[in-house]
């Protein structure tokens, strides 16, 4: 009897921007799409419709933003 291999991939719970010049690996949009859809600005009237967060200490002047993939993702799909 031969075992049968099954292959799982798994989501991302957050993401991270891509570098600048890379493309986002799971969704294919360029580090400026993605920061227009989860920072607030005149192009989403102040309203960002994918949910991220800012990682930052009090020591640190710049931070990791995360994108909750799954918002992401719904607004991929409904759009």
């Amino acid at each position: 009897m031969q075992a049968e291999i099954q292959t799982v991939t798994y989501e991302p719970v957050t993401i991270r921007l891509p570098r600048q010049g890379d493309r986002c690996p799971w969704t294919g949009l360029s580090r400026s799409a993605l920061n227009d859809l989860v920072l607030p600005s005149k192009r989403n009237k102040f309203t960002p419709p994918v949910k991220s967060n800012l990682l930052k200490t009090k020591e640190n002047s710049t931070g990791v933003r995360l994108i909750d993939f799954q918002s992401l993702k719904s607004f991929l799909l409904a759009g």
